[in-house]
């Protein structure tokens, strides 16, 4: 799992993405991302029946997963804060970090 994407032949793309991901991230990502489409929290779990309901739950938890990722290299690399909904505000979103 990367954050960012490569533009990847259909046939490179699953054996590069196996090789080039740390499998204790990729074991962390994929709790997270189960977790996560079970939890209380509006934003993840409508995303991961979302997505469940059109393919497998396999899928959905690794698509969550990723999702998660995205978000913390977002946070990481701009000084932001997340906000959940049961955070204060409604929806879930970013904002900026003033110290």
């Amino acid at each position: 799992m990367s954050p960012i994407r490569k533009e990847l032949k259909a046939s490179q793309q699953k054996s590069d993405l196996q090789h080039l991901s740390n499998k204790y991230l990729k074991t962390a990502l994929y709790h997270a991302g189960r977790t996560a489409g079970h939890s209380n929290s509006q934003n993840f779990s409508v995303f991961f029946n979302r997505i469940a309901n059109r393919g497998s739950r396999q899928k959905a938890v690794i698509v969550t997963g990723h999702k998660i990722l995205r978000i913390i290299y977002k946070l990481l690399n701009t000084d932001m804060l997340y906000y959940d909904e049961n955070g204060g505000n409604k929806k879930g979103s970013l904002a900026t970090y003033n110290s």
